[in-house]
């Protein structure tokens, strides 16, 4: 029975120990300055699609890093490069940087 007990807790804690299991992968990508017609910062998630965050941070401002990232989206649109693309904008809760 305590073998059963023991193997059910390795289980439990193994199966927790992805902290970012919530997290989607993407790199962030740096479409040109907002004020000459570009979009500026952008996330291009590996599970497709492109989101605007309302906030990077600045130490994520760099193009084509790769991140992962756990953000909401907050159900608004932002237009940019003429009102040509429409993007979701999305809050970020966290990001971090992707070395895997």
């Amino acid at each position: 029975m305590k073998q059963i007990a023991l193997v059910a807790l390795a289980c439990i804690v193994l199966g927790s120990c992805d902290k970012y299991k919530d997290y989607q992968r993407g790199f962030i990508m740096d479409s040109g300055d907002i004020t000459v017609n570009g979009c500026g910062y952008l996330l291009k998630l590996n599970g497709g699609g492109f989101v605007k965050p309302v906030y990077l941070n600045s130490a994520f401002q760099h193009d084509n890093m790769k991140v992962k990232v756990k953000l909401v989206l907050n159900g608004k649109k932002d237009t940019c490069d003429m009102g040509m693309a429409i993007y979701n904008e999305a809050i970020i809760e966290d990001i971090v940087r992707d070395n895997d």
